[in-house]
């Protein structure tokens, strides 16, 4: 389900005008990337996932960097206003466009506008995006995802969990049941 989200969230941003590049990867990598000048949005491949029981709707929250770099012709605050108006063209593409509306749509966001964030000065925003989706588990194959009866691993050959006496510590394991010998 994850990799359908980042799929369509890519499909969207590259279908932007603006938008050149996209890629998933952790925050980090966001200096090593070749900018020519051109809006690159990056996915942050950490994200938090919840679902409220009571309403069964999942909440998906991802992290989109929209970055260029400016030049001559571009100040830090022309890149700023172009990468926000690319986020918002995004949020509107997601929560607007009928053909994603049977899988998710937009709950809460937020924009934080970013200067000189990568080492080549790159500046754009941070989109902080939540989605709203059903609950992916479908009830008719759970019970398919279990076996009958639990995994249960060979015990490790080198390993001994009895009580014994190393040097001068007493090393007794902790018990769920209590032992009612002391």
């Amino acid at each position: 389900m994850i990799k359908d989200v980042v799929n369509i969230i890519k499909y969207i941003s590259l279908r932007h005008k603006g938008v050149r590049t996209f890629k998933y990867q952790g925050e980090g990598f966001n200096n090593a990337q070749n900018n020519y000048g051109t809006y690159q949005v990056y996915l942050d491949d950490i994200s938090l996932h919840e679902l409220n029981i009571t309403n069964n709707v999942f909440k998906s929250s991802f992290e989109l960097y929209i970055l260029a770099q400016p030049n001559d012709e571009k100040e830090v605050l022309d890149v700023q206003n172009e990468a926000f108006t690319i986020a918002c063209d995004i949020i509107a593409m997601i929560d607007e466009g009928s053909e994603f509306k049977a899988y998710f749509s937009v709950y809460d966001y937020s924009i934080l506008t970013i200067a000189r964030y990568t080492d080549d000065n790159s500046s754009g925003v941070k989109l902080s995006l939540t989605l709203r989706m059903p609950n992916p588990v479908s009830l008719c194959s759970l019970a398919d995802n279990f076996n009958d009866e639990p995994y249960e691993e060979e015990e490790d050959a080198q390993i001994d969990i009895e009580e014994k006496e190393v040097g001068d510590i007493d090393i007794k394991p902790i018990r769920l049941i209590p032992n009612r010998r002391c």
